[in-house]
């Protein structure tokens, strides 16, 4: 996995704890989206079908993809729509 410029040299922290950008995006949308239930299945999913195709890019770009999936479903970007499903 890629490390990522963050507050620590190389590495992303939280906590005090040393994490790539995927081990961050992934707990920050657990955190978040856990207690929404269906979302947080939803972004799973997403996650599952990401890894399932980063073969197919650049090494450099797969830890991108996966972190963008855990964090495509964000509570801020959805509609007025969407809240309610």
């Amino acid at each position: 996995m890629q490390l990522v410029s963050g507050n620590d040299g190389d590495w992303l922290t939280r906590y005090g704890r040393r994490m790539t950008l995927t081990g961050w995006a992934a707990g920050y949308a657990e955190e978040l989206l856990t207690p929404l239930g269906d979302r947080w299945a939803h972004v799973q999913g997403v996650v599952r079908q990401a890894q399932d195709v980063f073969a197919i890019l650049p090494a450099e770009e797969r830890e991108i993809l996966v972190a963008a999936a855990y964090l495509h479903c964000w509570p801020g970007s959805w509609t007025r729509r969407s809240r309610s499903v």
